[in-house]
C-alpha cells in the first residue's frame, strides 16, 4: 500500500523484501526441478500505482538530472506508520506538539532536520487527519527528488519475471495480461469450467452488492485480506481431460 501513499520509504522496503522473497522462492523452484517435479516460477503485478519517477523538477528552473537515494535510507518508519503515531498521540483537548513532530517524526522517524517552519505548521494544524500520512510523504519525496503521478493505479506496463528460463520461454518479451493466465491453464492443464463453477458455489452474486452482503469491501484495497475463499477440492479434479 505504500505506493497508495506516495511512500518513498515503505516502497522501498516492500521491493527489498519482495527480492527476499523471489529469491526464497527461487531456491524452492531449484529443489523441486532436481527432485523430478517440474516447477516454475512466475512473477507479476495487476497493475503499478503511483507512476514512480525519478529526477522531479521541483522548480520552474532547468531540472537537475538526478535523485538522492541517501535521504530515504536515512529514513526509519513508513510514513504510514509515522502517521498512526501522530494519531494515536493526538489528544481532543489540545494540538499535536510542534517539538514532538520535529524530533520524533521528522528528525527520527524521516531523517528531515530541515523542515521549514510552513512544513512544520501544516503537519501540526493536520494533526490526526487522515492525509497527514500524504504530506509527510511528499516532504521525503522532493528531498529526494521522486516524483508522483497519482495515488491510485496507472497505465505504465509492469514487469514480468519467470522462472527457470528453460521452462518459461513462452513468457519472454512484452507480454498481455491476458497471455499469462493462458500459459498457467495450457501448463497445468487446468479445466477452467470446472474451477469457476466451484469458485462460485457459495458465491450470492458476481458482483459486489452491497455492504450488508459484502462486509469491509466498499473498496477492495482498502482491506486486502478482507475475504479469503479456500478450495478444498483436490486439484486433480481440476484437470482437464478432454484433450
Amino acid at each position: 500500500m505504500a505506493a497508495h501513499s506516495n511512500d518513498p520509504v515503505g516502497h522501498l522496503y516492500d521491493i527489498l523484501a519482495y527480492q527476499e522473497t523471489v529469491r526464497t522462492v527461487q531456491s524452492w523452484v531449484d529443489e523441486a526441478n532436481k527432485a523430478g517435479w517440474p516447477t516454475l516460477m512466475i512473477s507479476v503485478s495487476d497493475h503499478e500505482t503511483g507512476g514512480l519517477a525519478l529526477g522531479r523538477q521541483l522548480t520552474e528552473q532547468y531540472p537537475v538530472y538526478a535523485w538522492y537515494p541517501e535521504v530515504l535510507a536515512n529514513a526509519t518508519h513508513s510514513t504510514a506508520w509515522l502517521a498512526k503515531k501522530i494519531s494515536f498521540s493526538a489528544l481532543p483537548s489540545q494540538p499535536i506538539s510542534r517539538q514532538f513532530i520535529v524530533d520524533e517524526i521528522l528528525r527520527d522517524g524521516l531523517g528531515i532536520v530541515d523542515a521549514s517552519d510552513d512544513e512544520i505548521d501544516k503537519l501540526v494544524s493536520l494533526g490526526a487527519r487522515q492525509n497527514v500520512d500524504y504530506v509527510l510523504a511528499d516532504m521525503i519525496s522532493r528531498r529526494a527528488q521522486l516524483g508522483w503521478s497519482t495515488h491510485g493505479h496507472s497505465g505504465v506496463d509492469v514487469n514480468l519475471y519467470s522462472y527457470p528460463p528453460e521452462l518459461t520461454k513462452e513468457l519472454f518479451g512484452n507480454r498481455e495480461n491476458t497471455e499469462i493466465g493462458q500459459f498457467i491453464v495450457d501448463t497445468m492443464n487446468i479445466d477452467l469450467d470446472i474451477v469457476t463453477r466451484d469458485l462460485n458455489r457459495l458465491a450470492k452474486s458476481w458482483h459486489v452488492t452491497d455492504e450488508k452482503h459484502n462486509p469491509n469491501m466498499q473498496h477492495y484495497h482498502l482491506k486486502h485480506y478482507s475475504v479469503r475463499r479456500v478450495l478444498l477440492t483436490p486439484y486433480s479434479q481440476y484437470i482437464n481431460t478432454h484433450h
